[in-house]
């Protein structure tokens, strides 16, 4: 790249200052050009100091054959002729006794005049009639401009205009990379430095993403509807690429389904579903596409459920409804819609209860008037009320040492009754109890020795219980052997560790487990005595079960304090 060869040279004669007077002569441009171009005129001025008026300026050029020279009076008109690097000089000669000879130079490069300034790039193709671009985001391209006639020129000029962080432009000579980060139109304008009689070129940069788009994306046919039913127009959108031009086909599973022609009219051919695809002319990777489905005409709608439906607020708050569409291989596509707003919530059949009222929701088969309801009432959760009636589903249980057993509770009335009770075990320390949502489980802790123990639920709204009597026998799935006799667990009641002591520890595994049967620890006994830390484990009715390698068991009820 050349730039601009200015420089004003002044050269005294012998002596310098001469006879106590400074005399120096400049040069003076009547712009400030830094190029000079063929055909293009530039005046250039002398300046003299310490000279007498009558002293005479004498112009010359070298080379001669670069430019003319047209003097007058302290200056010069230069006319640019040929290209190359030129020196203009301005002499005074000497006068005696007051000055040696006196020379000032004027350098200059002069180019070929420019006739246009041509934008090109091998990574996009650039619309010149409209002079415009279009790029895609997150991608780099890189943009050249030449001058025409081709020649040397000084720095050409590039400027953006537009929101300067949508896009990331780096210059390199007379080259620029654009990388777009931001969906939007720009300005780009590169002139030559210095030369205004050549206008800039300004282009618009187009920041689109490249895609295909068909409108509508869904759309259902009617096989043995009406000719409107049976087809449909479809559109292609291109954005960013040149071309527009799309080529229409149809997806392999789906060539029996429906055809498609060139200007992308969609024809049914049996029920199903097929996807129509648009292909981008210029670029193949990029497509567009519509499920089509092909229907039979719907002749009527059903709902389930079919009958007046409630919803209690803090109960049942919620219901799904059905619609089916009729015939088989009819759309079951449907609109869903409601007679008043704010009852309750609807989404594609599912109902929420929002507040009291009485509602109808309808499905309507789509593009169709054929339609059903449903009448949905939204109310009130009612006060529980109090049970007439308590009892266990079973009266007598027979366990063993170690298992347990679920009943039930039941109560009458069965709906919306208060069904908080307490459940206990009499005499203690045979039997553990836990009830939960209307369930008593019921853990064997020892042999009962024949006495039945007695489990009771007392509602605590009413003056109500229920009893089951339970027999614990020991277990007999394995003889208790001498070594199990033999153990000791302490101390009970416990609070942050027990102890396990046995006579024989080898093949014995021990598990303790809370109130509820969930095992809390578990592992082997190593030797004759076993420390356990329990200081984590909250206050509560434990049961300590000794196992032996022959199946003997052991179950000792403990106290955490």
């Amino acid at each position: 790249m050349t730039r601009l060869l200015f420089c004003v040279t002044v050269l005294l004669g012998l002596g310098g200052s001469v006879w106590g007077q400074d005399a120096s002569l400049k040069i003076k441009a009547s712009k400030e050009a830094k190029t000079l171009f063929v055909e293009e005129k530039l005046t250039l001025s002398a300046e003299k100091t310490g000279l007498e008026a009558n002293e005479t300026i004498t112009w010359s050029a070298e080379p001669a054959a670069l430019v003319t020279l047209n003097e007058g009076e302290n200056k010069v008109v230069v006319t640019a002729v040929a290209t190359g690097e030129v020196t203009i000089r301005a002499k005074v000669a000497a006068k005696e006794g007051k000055h040696g000879a006196l020379t000032a130079e004027y350098k200059s490069q002069i180019f070929k005049k420019p006739t246009a300034i041509v934008v090109t790039s091998d990574d996009v193709a650039i619309d010149y009639t409209n002079k415009e671009f279009t790029i895609e985001p997150e991608k780099s391209y890189t943009i050249k401009a030449t001058v025409t006639p081709l020649s040397t020129v000084p720095e050409l000029h590039w400027n953006l205009t537009g929101a300067k962080e949508g896009l990331k432009i780096t210059e390199k000579e007379n080259t620029i990379s654009i990388v777009a980060k931001k969906i939007g139109d720009y300005r780009l304008s590169v002139k030559i430095d210095g030369y205004d009689a050549l206008a800039e070129e300004v282009f618009t940069i187009l920041v689109r993403k490249n895609e295909v788009k068909v409108t509508p994306d869904t759309k259902t046919l009617l096989i043995n509807g009406t000719e409107a039913q049976k087809s449909a127009q479809l559109t292609a959108t291109v954005s960013g690429l040149t071309n527009k031009n799309v080529t229409w086909s149809v997806e392999e599973t789906g060539k029996e389904i429906v055809s498609v022609s060139a200007t992308g009219l969609v024809q049914a051919l049996k029920v199903g579903q097929a996807r129509v695809v648009a292909t981008s002319n210029e670029d193949a990777q990029y497509k567009g596409y519509c499920l089509v489905t092909v229907a039979n005409v719907a002749t009527g709608i059903t709902l389930t459920p079919n009958t007046p439906q409630t919803l209690t607020l803090g109960g049942q708050e919620s219901l799904v409804i059905l619609a089916t569409v009729a015939p088989e291989g009819a759309s079951q596509e449907v609109e869903w819609s409601m007679d008043k707003e704010g009852v309750v919530k609807l989404d594609k059949g599912v109902v929420k209860a929002l507040k009291v009222g009485v509602v109808t929701i309808t499905a309507t088969a789509k593009e169709t008037a054929l339609s059903a309801s449903l009448q949905v009432t939204v109310v009130e959760k009612p006060a529980l009320q109090t049970p007439a009636k308590l009892a266990f589903d079973k009266e007598t249980l027979e366990l063993k040492e170690g298992d347990f057993e679920i009943i039930s509770l039941t109560f009458e009335p069965s709906d919306n009754v208060d069904k908080s009770v307490t459940v206990s075990a009499s005499p203690e320390g045979f039997v553990m109890v836990v009830e939960k949502d209307g369930k008593v489980k019921v853990t064997a802790v020892k042999d009962s020795k024949g006495a039945a123990i007695s489990v009771v639920a007392k509602s605590t709204k009413a003056e109500l219980t229920a009893t089951c009597k339970v027999k614990v026998t020991a277990k007999t799935t394995a003889v208790e052997d001498a070594v199990l006799a033999s153990v000791a667990v302490m101390p009970n009641p416990f609070t942050n560790q027990v102890r396990i002591s046995i006579h024989e520890s080898q093949n014995t595994r021990y598990t303790l487990l809370n109130a509820h049967g969930i095992e809390v620890r578990a592992g082997i006994l190593e030797s004759n005595d076993t420390l356990i830390s329990t200081s984590d484990l909250p206050a509560g009715v434990y049961l300590v079960r000794i196992s032996r390698e022959n199946g003997a068991t052991k179950t000792i009820r403990l106290i955490r304090q």
